[in-house]
């Protein structure tokens, strides 16, 4: 820490000279201080309307030496430029002879004033730039922090204020901009009052002649000045009046005999690629009459005859451009023509259908190759084509063969189909029976009929197959015990069985008092919020489905619930239970049978269900009932 004397002590402060360097001491810069040059050094074809610049490594250099300080604008001239003099009678860059550095020369008949610029600009034309990272703070810290630390990151740049000339070559030169600058890389006497005169003077005040050392060097050649002002200058207006873009041709003498109309010019115009906006196209009819056409295509069609009448050599005519690709030996003059017919029948479009048939003859050759390169590819393609051919093919045998027969409605086949489409139910939409313009998905169809989930997964399924084991015993059983012949295992009917109306029994735990309605639907293995005593109203009972099955039997010691028929399942024949006894083994029938089994009839439509007699009496007082205790809201009008 420094000591500061005590109060009323005396200081002594010695003084000290310090010499400052300015640009009068520079003999030169380090080359390894450029960084890069624009343009390159030996460079042929700069563009004109470019600008020529160097960049140095220090960001500091071209003001590092510069003593003054800035003006009132806070602009700061640099010590050194860049100037571009164009090479030519009296230009000459010499080595250095009693010198430190080489001399750039600019003597008559070239003149300093029209080569260098003005130094009272020389502020604007030197530049500092630091990349700055995009996760980096903007204030003056960070740029400190990153020119001490990431010296890759800041360049300093002089640019030469003149617009080049095209083609013409060049001598880039960094010189001093000071005449103290000038006189020492001269190795000349300074003077005894050396100020901050410039090394040259520009405008009326600009000598004959020049000397300047150079710092560094290089020259280079402009190109064409190709920019949007240039090719504008270029632009020259054309008249496209009149004929522009058309050429006469002469179709009045075309190898065969017609009847010309009388007073038609015998000429069409044959058009270009570039026509003028509007332009109207002159009609075969008027310009020649309709027996040409005629005529033309009548021998255009004469070549489609393989043989004279008779035998004898087949007939050679004009080509028919295109009916290759048209798949037609033949044109038509009259009705709605095709393209075909107007490429054919027009003589402007078949000079240039005849042109390019000459391009594709002078190169067959290379068109060849290049579509038997291209054979492996179609090969290829036609190889993936016929396997998605046969891949659809066997597909559809499939769908015929194991899925159609069990849409047809035979008995028992409802469930295999379900069964056959479990492992994709959470995928397969299906529109709902009782409501045909929605759909959902198997999933949730099967979520709302009274069978378990676990009838139609894996182990359910392998468990009841109809070639299973289990499905086996039970016919053994079935036939030692002389059961009737059915088509369909009992084992593979158990999805359509749980999913038919049954009854469930529920024994409800012991409650004090009386029993609510909601007592019974919370404590129901599968509670239903559906049947709270608030959601039953005199509205709902009425729109409630109909229970044909409904009956009021005696209290038993059990509270009986009539499950809800499954309404997403129209089954196709009663559920297993009383009727026909079971069928014996079924050892013989195929499991992939050839042809699938004919269409069975429709169904006759299910006639809505209706109310039982003890359904229409419970529904009926049940209404009244809610009239009084939980009348449904009453509906609000507004006006």
């Amino acid at each position: 820490m420094p000591s500061f004397p005590p109060p009323g002590a005396f200081a002594c402060v010695k003084s000290a000279t310090v010499r400052m360097r300015g640009p009068g001491d520079v003999i030169g810069i380090d080359p390894r201080q450029v960084v890069r040059t624009e343009p390159a050094a030996g460079s042929t074809d700069f563009e004109a309307l470019d600008l020529a610049a160097i960049e140095f490594d220090n960001p500091d250099l071209p003001w590092l030496f510069m003593p003054a300080a800035a003006d009132a604008q806070g602009r700061l001239r640099p010590w050194l430029c860049l100037v571009a003099v164009r090479q030519q009678d009296g230009v000459r860059l010499r080595p250095a002879a009693a010198e430190a550095l080489p001399v750039l020369e600019i003597n008559a008949p070239a003149k300093p004033g029209d080569e260098l610029p003005d130094l009272a600009e020389s502020w604007a034309w030197a530049h500092a730039q630091v990349g700055w990272p995009h996760d980096a703070p903007p204030d003056e810290t960070t740029m400190r922090n990153l020119l001490a630390t990431r010296p890759e990151l800041s360049v300093s740049r002089l640019l030469c204020a003149r617009r080049l000339a095209a083609f013409t070559d060049y001598i880039a030169c960094v010189v001093p901009t000071f005449e103290v600058g000038r006189l020492s890389g001269l190795n000349l006497p300074l003077p005894a009052n050396a100020d901050l005169a410039p090394a040259w003077r520009s405008g009326a005040a600009a000598t004959a002649s020049v000397s300047l050392p150079v710092y560094y060097h290089w020259s280079f050649r402009t190109g064409a000045r190709e920019d949007f002002e240039s090719i504008v200058d270029r632009l020259a207006p054309r008249d496209l009046s009149g004929n522009v873009g058309q050429r006469p041709m002469d179709i009045s003498r075309p190898g065969f005999a017609f009847t010309a109309t009388a007073g038609a010019p015998g000429r069409v115009a044959l058009e270009g690629a570039l026509q003028p906006v509007g332009m109207a196209r002159d009609t075969m009819t008027t310009a020649i009459g309709p027996s040409w056409q005629t005529e033309l295509q009548r021998i255009v069609n004469a070549g489609a005859t393989t043989s004279q009448p008779g035998g004898g050599d087949p007939l050679v005519g004009p080509p028919i451009y295109g009916r290759w690709l048209a798949a037609r030996d033949r044109v038509e003059l009259g009705g709605t023509p095709t393209w075909l017919d107007e490429l054919n029948l027009d003589p402007r479009e078949r000079v240039a259908a005849g042109l390019g048939t000459r391009v594709i003859q002078a190169q067959q050759d290379e068109l060849v190759a290049q579509a038997w390169a291209q054979a492996g590819e179609i090969a290829a393609a036609n190889q993936r084509r016929r396997q998605t051919q046969l891949a659809a093919a066997i597909g559809t045998q499939l769908l015929l063969r194991h899925v159609t027969p069990l849409t047809q409605g035979a008995p028992g086949q409802d469930d295999a189909l379900w069964r056959l489409a479990a492992p994709a139910q959470a995928r397969l939409i299906l529109k709902r029976p009782d409501a045909p313009q929605t759909s959902a998905s198997m999933l949730s169809l099967v979520a709302q009929t009274s069978a378990a989930a676990a009838t139609l997964a894996a182990p359910m399924r392998r468990l009841t197959r109809n070639r299973g084991a289990l499905a086996r015993r039970s016919a053994l059983l079935r036939k030692k015990i002389g059961a009737a012949t059915v088509t369909t295992p009992l084992t593979g009917q158990l999805f359509m069985a749980f999913a038919q109306p049954t009854s469930m029994v529920f024994t409800l735990p012991p409650a004090r008092g009386f029993v609510s309605v909601d007592d019974v639907s919370l404590r129901m293995a599968l509670p239903n919020a559906d049947l709270l005593f608030r959601n039953m109203t005199d509205v709902a009972v009425a729109n409630a489905p109909r229970r044909p099955t409904f009956q009021i039997s005696a209290e038993p010691a059990q509270l009986q619930i009539i499950g809800v028929p499954a309404t997403t399942l129209t089954p196709r024949r009663p559920p297993v239970g009383d009727g026909p006894a079971d069928p014996p083994d079924l050892p013989d029938l195929p499991i992939d049978p050839v042809d699938p089994p004919p269409p069975h009839p429709p169904h006759p439509p299910h006639p809505p269900p209706v109310d039982s007699v003890d359904a229409a009496a419970f529904r009926k007082a049940a209404k009244r009932h809610l009239q009084l205790t939980n009348p449904a809201p009453m509906p609000i009008f507004v006006g």
